[in-house]
């Protein structure tokens, strides 16, 4: 993860429209980068919402191409959105430590901003609120 150490990931999702240009130049990077051709994906697109521009936070511009990766409010949402257990739910406590959140509604804020009008499921929610009340 960007903003903390852990196991390495099996994959960086991205978001890209689907167009051959894009495809072979990330071919080209997998391949000048010995990684194998499906590494860099957006078959996560689907997990980012619809969050705030803040939500975004831009790490290179290259004349009209910007490199930005999700802020730790927009990952935080991400893995609660997705809730595929002990990896994500590690995560979860982690940027709920990084972005030093102390209420439950500050944590439904931040997922309500991204994924407006869906309910944050149960386990996660239950997850969520035994860190924050245990929280040294």
């Amino acid at each position: 993860m960007y903003y903390f150490d852990r196991d390495s990931t099996r994959d960086i999702d991205a978001g890209f429209p689907s167009d051959p240009v894009i495809s072979e130049v990330i071919q080209e990077i997998a391949l000048r980068e010995k990684l194998p051709a499906n590494r860099i994906n957006n078959e996560a697109a689907m997990y980012f919402g619809f969050p705030p521009s803040s939500y975004w936070i831009t790490k290179r511009t290259i004349g009209e191409l910007a490199l930005k990766v999700a802020s730790p409010e927009l990952m935080l949402a991400m893995k609660i959105k997705a809730s595929r257990g002990r990896r994500d739910n590690e995560d979860v406590v982690e940027l709920l430590r990084i972005l030093g959140l102390s209420s439950i509604e500050e944590v439904l804020t931040i997922y309500e901003n991204v994924y407006a009008q869906e309910e944050m499921n149960f386990e996660m929610m239950e997850l969520v609120t035994q860190f924050l009340e245990n929280r040294p």
